[in-house]
């Protein structure tokens, strides 16, 4: 834990507590999909400490940034790895250029949808990412093909927000294949990021994703066939 780190954590500490109750505890660990113990601390209080922390250090350097987030993915707490996604939200000059093979290293951390989404769903914009296409285009294809449920959720879920940013017909493309490479997979994590991307990929590409939602009607997973077509019909989640 470096100095940074421990300055968190310290700040964690002193603005919330342990859950008092084990079974409530362990009821949103559970639901988080996280092993580890969590900090009864709302998100957007948590939030608000982060975003004061990172003001009154924003002059921290790149490798000192770099450092801080391998320490906090490496953190015991929920509280800990999850808060990594203020910190690449606040210093975005640093996350345009994070380098893609740590994010793959972290990502390999994390357990529990609400562990990789809190890194992935809304951290990178499609902006960036096509800009540094020809190095998230290979990363993320690679998570696709990883043997880890993590990464594999994070190469779909670290499309939602590009795809609902941008028509750009490489991420389109990029959506879809992944979905088609994971569309056999029965693990929830999996299952349920299919439909997320596919339901997003409706905003910018209704037509496509009806023609390719009937294309794999057999090899699609049950439930992203009938939320993405739900919101093909209706408009609605």
């Amino acid at each position: 834990m470096n100095s940074f780190h421990q300055e968190i954590f310290r700040l964690l500490l002193e603005n919330s507590s342990r859950y008092s109750d084990e079974k409530k505890a362990l009821f949103v660990e559970n639901y988080c999909g996280t092993p580890r113990k969590l900090l009864e601390i709302k998100t957007a209080d948590r939030r608000k400490l982060i975003k004061s922390w990172c003001k009154e250090n924003a002059r921290i350097s790149n490798k000192q940034f770099l450092d801080l987030l391998d320490s906090l993915y490496s953190g015991e707490l929920y509280d800990e790895r999850v808060l990594t996604a203020d910190l690449l939200r606040f210093y975005s000059e640093y996350r345009k250029k994070l380098p893609l093979n740590s994010l793959g290293k972290w990502l390999l951390r994390l357990e529990g949808w609400a562990e990789i989404d809190s890194t992935c769903q809304s951290s990178f914009g499609a902006e960036e990412v096509l800009a540094r296409w020809n190095d998230w285009q290979p990363f993320l294809t690679k998570m696709s093909e990883s043997k880890s449920t993590s990464q594999r959720r994070a190469s779909l879920v670290l499309l939602v927000k590009p795809t609902r940013e941008s028509d750009d017909s490489r991420i389109k493309k990029q959506a879809f294949v992944t979905i088609e490479k994971l569309m056999h997979e029965k693990d929830i994590l999996i299952t349920k990021a299919i439909s997320w991307l596919l339901r997003q990929l409706i905003s910018h590409h209704k037509e496509e994703v009806g023609a390719f939602l009937d294309e794999h009607e057999t090899k699609l997973p049950k439930i992203a066939l009938r939320e993405a077509r739900r919101k093909i019909a209706t408009g609605k989640k």
